[in-house]
C-alpha cells in the first residue's frame, strides 16, 4: 500500500516519480528549488530533530497523534487522581482518558501511552488488531475522538515500517476509517 506523497514546500504530488529527499531526515521535495527554499525557510534548524524522530513521515505521525490525544483529553479527560487500568498509576504528566463511552467498567480508562503499548503488544503477539479499535472491557468499538486518537496512535506505531508490512497496512486502513467516520 503506497500512501500519497507530497512536496514539503509546495505540496505538489510526488506519486509518479522517485522524489528527491533531504539526505539527513528524508523530507520529500519535488525538486532542488523547493528543497533549497525549504532549507532557507528554516528546515536547517529542525532537520536534525526530524531525523532523530525517524524522518518526516514519522514526525508528522507523532504530531498528529499528540494532537488527537489532546483533543480526546479535552473531550473526555477522567477526573483527577484517576488510575490508569493498564499501569495502575495516577501521573501528573499524563492524564487518563475515557476511551469507551459505552462501557461502565474501569477498563475504559487509560493513559494514551499505556493503551498504545498494550495494543501494540496484542497486535504483535497474536496478530489481533482489536486492541487498537475496541474497549478491552466491553469489546465495543471506540467512537469519536477516542477512535481518531487510537487510530493516530496506531499509525504512529507502524508508520515507519516497510510498506508491505501487514500491521502497517492495517494501521493505514484503521486511520482512514477513523478519519472518514469522524
Amino acid at each position: 500500500m503506497t500512501l500519497p506523497q507530497n512536496c514539503a514546500t509546495c505540496g505538489k504530488s510526488l506519486e509518479d516519480r522517485q522524489p528527491p529527499t533531504c539526505p539527513r531526515c528524508k523530507t520529500l521535495y519535488c525538486g532542488s528549488d523547493c528543497q533549497r527554499a525549504d532549507w532557507k525557510a528554516g528546515h536547517k534548524k529542525i532537520c536534525k530533530a526530524i531525523a532523530e524522530e525517524g524522518g518526516a513521515a514519522q514526525r508528522h505521525a507523532n504530531e498528529k497523534a499528540a494532537a488527537a490525544v489532546a483533543a480526546l483529553l479535552k473531550e473526555r479527560a477522567a477526573p483527577a487522581k484517576t488510575a490508569c487500568r493498564l499501569c495502575k498509576k495516577t501521573t501528573t504528566d499524563e492524564f487518563v482518558a475515557v476511551w469507551c463511552e459505552k462501557c461502565q467498567t474501569k477498563d475504559r480508562l487509560a493513559h494514551a501511552s499505556c493503551l498504545a503499548k498494550y495494543a501494540a503488544r496484542v497486535a504483535e503477539g497474536v496478530d489481533d488488531f482489536r486492541g487498537w479499535e475496541r474497549c478491552k472491557g466491553c469489546t465495543q468499538e471506540f467512537t469519536g475522538a477516542a477512535k481518531v486518537a487510537a487510530a493516530r496512535l496506531c499509525w504512529k506505531e507502524y508508520a515507519s515500517r516497510d510498506e508491505s508490512d501487514q500491521l502497517r497496512c492495517w494501521a493505514a486502513e484503521a486511520l482512514g476509517c477513523a478519519l472518514y467516520a469522524d
